[in-house]
């Protein structure tokens, strides 16, 4: 999206759709995220760091101790409202049965119980401040809402972009049929055989099950999605399973692949789209020029007043007359509210700089040096 020109102006996510997006939020910018998950994938994909998570399967296969610290690490202390982008991610609370959105709170924290895939990693136990009888139990917002667009939509987003990597299903190929009752000892034992000798897993374990759980929702609610979304990026990670994170430089170029296309294709079926993108390209065209140094106004030791001044103003009039350029090229056409605000906000902002360039035209020279005599002004 960064490179097609497309803004972001408010993410959310749910389950690993939440830390990506979250991390997003909180630093707008797509080479940075992608540094981050990276290294959170190659931590998550530890044979080591899993087998220190390891615990009796009470609760949960894992701690999630492990992956607390990772997130922590890599989000801090940051809060969901503090973030440089709206953000919101979505769990599923097991004590009213119903999902929430979140909007504020711990960045890291909530996102992990996005996360929290039941059997896998043990829910988050949620308590209000001075409440402690308002309990939530949160796992994974993928149980009722795997993509919430109608959440984007809801906020108040018109363009909305869906990023979906749901699974579609078991692979009914490398499935037989085993009767009514199963037995795990014979299924360890047969599964450390070599495929050619009838071993590996021809029946779903409980992992592979419970990985599909949280698309069953996303199945459902597909077609209705469909008419809430304007850029749907789907990109082939089917086969890529859920804790296969070792798998992730895969899965980065299936999605920038798959979004470059989109994002291409929805901007040559929408030429409004375009203009638009253009529109704020001037706008933001415009706010850079203003940071760039201006030569004119760097004293030097061979800089006089007056000479300065002069240039100073001369530079001062070109300015205001690219200013206008702007004003004509950047305003022109019909704003909504929001548009109109940003509009005026970018006024105040020429206007401020323009005034403070106005009266920042006395600079002091610094001393003249005694130039350095060089072989050459010995030779002659």
């Amino acid at each position: 999206m960064e490179e097609e020109g497309v803004p972001i102006d408010a993410v959310g996510g749910t389950s690993i759709g939440a830390m990506v997006g979250g991390i997003y939020a909180r630093d707008p910018s797509a080479l940075l995220v992608r540094a981050i998950t990276t290294k959170f994938a190659k931590e998550m994909s530890s044979t080591w760091g899993r087998f220190l998570d390891l615990t009796l399967p009470v609760v949960s296969y894992f701690t999630g101790w492990g992956m607390n610290r990772t997130l922590g690490l890599a989000l801090g202390e940051t809060k969901i409202e503090d973030c440089w982008l709206p953000f919101f991610c979505c769990t599923l609370d097991l004590i009213s049965c119903m999902p929430i959105v979140h909007r504020n709170g711990t960045l890291w924290r909530y996102i992990r119980a996005s996360m929290a895939l039941v059997g896998f990693l043990p829910p988050v136990c949620d308590t209000e401040r001075g409440h402690q009888e308002n309990m939530h139990v949160l796992v994974d917002g993928g149980y009722v809402n795997n993509l919430p667009t109608d959440v984007m939509r809801a906020l108040g987003a018109h363009y909305v972009i869906a990023v979906d990597v749901a699974g579609e299903g078991l692979d009914a190929r490398k499935l037989v049929p085993w009767g009514d009752g199963i037995s795990g000892t014979w299924l360890l034992l047969r599964s450390l055989l070599p495929r050619w000798l009838g071993g590996g897993h021809s029946i779903p374990t409980m992992a592979d099950m419970q990985s599909q759980l949280p698309f069953v929702t996303d199945t459902v609610k597909h077609q209705t999605r469909l008419e809430d979304i304007d850029v749907y990026v789907r990109p082939n990670v089917s086969h890529v399973g859920i804790l296969e994170f070792n798998r992730y430089s895969t899965i980065i170029q299936q999605g920038y692949e798959q979004g470059l296309k989109m994002a291409r294709e929805w901007k040559a079926h929408n030429p409004d789209v375009v203009l638009l993108l253009e529109q704020g390209m001037h706008i933001r065209g415009g706010l850079v020029t203003l940071q760039k140094p201006r030569r004119a106004n760097i004293p030097s030791a061979f800089n006089s007043r007056e000479t300065l001044a002069s240039d100073s103003s001369e530079d001062l009039k070109n300015f205001d007359l690219e200013l206008k350029g702007h004003h004509d090229n950047a305003f022109s056409g019909d704003f909504s509210d929001d548009e109109q605000s940003a509009s005026s906000n970018a006024r105040m902002f020429f206007r401020t700089t323009s005034t403070a360039l106005a009266t920042d035209l006395t600079w002091t020279p610094a001393p003249k040096q005694k130039r350095r005599r060089d072989a050459h002004d010995f030779a002659s």
